[in-house]
């Protein structure tokens, strides 16, 4: 009888959790809120930095940038399982309670494609909760350090990344992801507090370059997913 029990034991208790396991309608699209948290690790064009500007002034921008923690927030609304469209915010920060901290921000309006819709054009609905998406975005970066005087550059930048996400239910899952924002800039400001006063400091406008800085500065962790509709 107790070998009966456990063999039911083990052969329905997977059936039943099987049965309430809810994925989402990926078909039928939703919104989509990620909130994100992980590294942020730069990599500067110093090279280049040194080449537009004098070594000891560029080494004083990029000597304190470090790699730190960084958070992120994504929305974004998916259509019919295939494309998404959202915007993409990235903020990470070192030493921010010291006299020298430092810190950059990315926001960018993206596009991203989910191929793993493409696996399952013959059945109704997805049988998993995996999805798996790439993007591209373009939209506004910023990088400063703090002085006296504090500097920091601003402008273009593309971004580009993936992402897989595990669905535990119709609503909710996790994430791990990982984005590289590629810095096109083109603004260097020598004081950037006095630059951007109303009126600037005189003496403190930015040096607008004739070629990019150029770097990357990436991103990768984990996410909460949270998914609104059907």
């Amino acid at each position: 009888m107790r070998t009966l029990f456990l063999t039911l034991i083990i052969a329905v208790v997977p059936a039943v959790a099987h049965a309430e396991l809810e994925v989402p309608r990926f078909k039928k699209g939703g919104f989509l809120i990620e909130l994100q948290a992980g590294a942020a690790v730069p990599h500067v064009d110093e090279a280049n930095l040194d080449a537009q500007f004098s070594k000891p002034l560029a080494s004083r921008f990029y000597g304190p940038i470090q790699t730190a923690a960084g958070v992120g927030l994504r929305l974004s609304y998916n259509i019919l399982g295939y494309v998404s469209l959202g915007a993409d915010f990235t903020a990470t920060g070192w030493n921010v309670f010291n006299d020298q901290r430092g810190g950059a921000g990315f926001l960018v309006g993206l596009v991203a494609f989910h191929p793993m819709n493409l696996f399952f054009l013959k059945k109704e609905e997805r049988p998993i909760g995996l999805d798996f998406n790439t993007h591209v975005g373009l939209g506004y970066g910023i990088i400063g350090v703090s002085g006296p005087p504090a500097l920091g550059m601003d402008g273009l930048i593309v971004q580009w990344g993936f992402a897989v996400d595990y669905f535990l239910n119709r609503y909710f899952g996790f994430e791990f992801f990982a984005k590289c924002n590629f810095l096109r800039q083109d603004k260097f400001y020598f004081d950037w507090d006095g630059a951007h006063q109303s009126p600037p400091t005189s003496g403190s406008a930015a040096t607008v370059n004739q070629t990019s800085p150029g770097g990357t500065w990436w991103h990768t962790g984990i996410a909460i997913v949270l998914r609104i509709g059907d």
